[in-house]
């Protein structure tokens, strides 16, 4: 009798062992796995951002192209000048209000969010990216995507060129869906200033992949950010 219980005891604990042993193994799978995701995750990333850098270093090389669109290794980029963007560092308040308004914000909303951001201003701070405004200002990440395509940190600016801003950003500062002509008309002159041929904000597709400065001088093109 003893000698049974003896091995069922046994049994036990070499079940309970492998228990262990399948959790620990299984953890550990699961780790290494997460561990690989995360890897793959960081080649794509490296390979986009090296791609995104071979871009810039073309436009840089080879200077502001004729209009609009670069073709490059296939690739198709396309350039908004900053001019016709707002300005995040130095727009005007009400050009600032308006951005805002176009999202939908309610005016405490925007005064909230406004005052954040005027608070993190008065320390000497400067907006680096966009995507800082977002985040001071306490907007809803998922607003960024559309920021990024009608605001800039590199015009130095408080007003926007009406003839180079895109129609998107025209109609989320003026709530029309009306003829360009028009919606430039319905935004307050002291808003508006002259177009500009200095900085350029380059886009794959509807993803921003960085700016680029276009120097009188050949040979002094720069890349300014790279997204």
């Amino acid at each position: 009798m003893k000698q049974s219980r003896k091995h069922g005891f046994a049994l036990v604990l070499v079940l309970f062992s492998l228990a262990i042993l399948t959790l620990l193994f299984s953890a550990a799978s699961t780790r290494t796995l997460a561990s690989l995701q995360f890897n793959a995750a960081e080649v794509v990333a490296a390979d986009r951002l090296a791609t995104q850098i071979e871009v810039l270093d073309a436009l840089t090389l080879q200077g502001r192209p004729e209009g609009d669109r670069l073709t490059w290794a296939g690739r198709t980029v396309r350039l908004q000048s900053t001019g016709g963007l707002v300005d995040l560092n130095t727009a005007a308040p009400e050009l600032l209000d308006r951005l805002l308004t176009g999202y939908g914000l309610s005016a405490t909303e925007r005064a909230s969010a406004l005052e954040a951001y005027r608070t993190w201003r008065r320390k000497s701070y400067r907006l680096q990216r966009v995507s800082d405004f977002a985040r001071i200002a306490g907007l809803d990440p998922a607003r960024l995507p559309r920021l990024k395509a009608l605001a800039t940190v590199h015009s130095a600016r408080a007003t926007l060129s009406g003839e180079q801003a895109p129609t998107r950003l025209l109609e989320h500062l003026t709530g029309s869906r009306d003829s360009r002509d028009i919606m430039i008309g319905l935004l307050p002159p002291n808003l508006l200033g002259p177009a500009t041929s200095a900085n350029f904000a380059v886009f794959d597709g509807a993803d921003r992949i960085g700016v680029v400065s276009f120097a009188p001088v050949e040979n002094q093109h720069k890349i300014l950010t790279v997204n």
